[in-house]
């Protein structure tokens, strides 16, 4: 599918597979929801499923950070985007886009800005339909251990590790560093841990 497709850096060809889900996924399934590998889901996630996409390609969170947002900004300026949406957790209207999606511009668009790609799948999708994107709730949602002191500031202490255990479904374990590696000092650790023993637990027969 993706014999002649532009790849850049370290990216294979695979990264096209999350743009382009809705040619290889059955016709008469319309929504998808899609999550990376270094999340835990750790309360309901069914309210994100029933997020209504019925005029947009996609429904996804943003780190809401003044550093992150004007730096992708203007990496990505010609393509006007006023947030950088992270595609970790990636709810997915199929119907709608395979009418709005060419794979044509996915690959000329790649083609065009090489030297300016960090992230090559989440630079495609911010900047070719970020407009197309409902925005859903990054503390619920998308919630990234790294900024733990600055959502807990932000909202004034309410946004603690009580708040989180209790109300965030989807902890997304974002950058380099990874819960599951020994050398892993990041918040949200111990929890991570008590995930993993109990999904390594051997089930009952």
């Amino acid at each position: 599918m993706f014999r002649d497709a532009p790849v850049i850096k370290h990216y294979s060809k695979e990264m096209y597979y999350r743009i382009l889900a809705y040619k290889f996924l059955p016709e008469e399934m319309d929504t998808i929801l899609y999550l990376d590998p270094d999340i835990i889901i750790i309360n309901e996630i069914r309210s994100l499923y029933e997020t209504d996409i019925s005029q947009a390609l996609f429904a996804e969170a943003y780190h809401d950070r003044l550093s992150v947002k004007e730096i992708n900004r203007l990496r990505l300026r010609p393509y006007d985007i006023e947030a950088y949406y992270n595609s970790g957790v990636l709810l997915m209207n199929l119907a709608l886009q395979r009418q709005r999606i060419d794979e044509r511009e996915v690959f000329a668009f790649v083609e065009e800005n090489k030297l300016r790609l960090i992230l090559p799948d989440q630079d495609i999708i911010n900047a070719l339909y970020a407009k197309e994107i409902v925005k859903v709730d990054e503390v619920r949602f998308n919630y990234d251990p790294r900024y733990y002191f600055y959502y807990k500031l932000a909202s004034n202490g309410r946004v603690d590790m009580d708040y989180v255990v209790k109300h965030s479904s989807i902890i997304h374990f974002c950058g380099r560093k990874k819960p599951w590696n020994k050398n892993y000092s990041g918040n949200f650790h111990s929890l991570y841990k008590h995930y993993e023993k109990i999904a390594l637990m051997p089930q009952p027969v």
